[in-house]
């Protein structure tokens, strides 16, 4: 996985999001990638073995393109449902990400370096690990910001 296009989003959106959404993004994406590699150590499939446009090495189960890429672009979701008030745009913007997310799914198994079970499981394992997140994190931020007014 090419870190670097990543890491420049997060970056340049650090620059864009406030403190709360920041560690969401942030947090999301450093325990998507680790939760990826650890479940590729862990079930150890290798890639499939017919020619293949690109060369990756490493495991292919889960895709990690796939569970980044969600796992990134998944978060700008919600931050769509909870920032922009027009349904228009929310549903514009989140059909375009999903379209993207979808294609760079498409895109690992076209080069030949995943089975489509490779894409499909790294996409539900990211939807798991962004609801698990999003609502830890809400929870315990929601409880510190109740804890701080009440001793105001």
């Amino acid at each position: 996985m090419n870190a670097i296009p990543v890491i420049g989003i997060l970056v340049f959106s650090l620059f864009f999001l406030n403190n709360k959404d920041r560690w969401i993004l942030v947090g999301n994406v450093v325990l998507t990638t680790g939760f990826n590699q650890l479940l590729k150590h862990i079930i150890i499939r290798a890639r499939p073995d017919h020619i293949r446009l690109v060369f990756e090495k490493g495991y292919s189960f889960p895709s990690g393109h796939a569970m980044v890429s969600l796992g990134l672009y998944g978060v700008f979701m919600y931050f769509i449902c909870c920032h922009i008030k027009d349904k228009k745009k929310k549903i514009l913007w989140n059909s375009l990400i999903t379209i993207y997310i979808i294609l760079v799914g498409i895109s690992r198994i076209y080069v030949g370096v995943h089975y489509p079970t490779d894409i499909i499981g790294g996409y539900f394992l990211s939807i798991g690990l962004i609801i698990s997140y999003i609502t830890t994190f809400n929870h315990y931020y929601r409880g510190n910001n109740n804890d701080q007014n009440d001793r105001n």
